[in-house]
């Protein structure tokens, strides 16, 4: 908007470039799907992340340049679309990654309520997961497991 009022005084081409800036987010939201599939989630925001550095480095070069200051933009839109794609799912990995390496559900009664979760009363989440985990190891008594037979085999 800066750039918009300060230094182009054009409310007309402030309309036409806010929509071609905008093409940028839609472009980058339907390619990031084929681009996590070709090159992986970690590649595509790294490389996402670089190619937005490279393109805002380019303005500490050429301050003053305003067409540059668009094109840039508009490749700074496009690799941030890409990220609302890619993050959301590697965050997703992290917490399966997470649960399989555990064992346990990540604070399931939490998530699964659909309230705010904000870390502060995790002690209390886990101390009834515990709860819930002791309570079922209790149910099965000492004579059930001296009573079981024994199925190994002989190889």
């Amino acid at each position: 908007m800066w750039i918009y009022i300060y230094i182009l005084q054009n409310a007309n081409l402030q309309s036409v470039l806010s929509l071609v800036m905008g093409t940028a987010s839609g472009i980058g939201m339907f390619m990031a799907p084929f681009l996590i599939k070709f090159f992986g989630k970690r590649n595509v925001a790294i490389f996402s992340n670089i190619i937005m550095a490279a393109a805002s480095a380019l303005l500490i070069i050429f301050p003053s340049n305003v067409v540059l200051l668009f094109i840039s933009t508009y490749i700074v839109f496009w690799g941030a679309a890409v990220q609302i794609i890619s993050q959301p799912a590697m965050n997703a990995d992290a917490l399966d990654y997470q649960q399989y390496a555990t064992g346990d559900r990540f604070h399931e009664s939490v998530l699964s309520s659909g309230e705010n979760f904000d870390g502060t009363d995790s002690l209390q989440v886990e101390m009834a997961s515990k709860n819930e985990n002791d309570a079922d190891c209790a149910e099965v008594t000492s004579e059930e497991v001296a009573t079981q037979p024994n199925e190994e085999k002989e190889v």
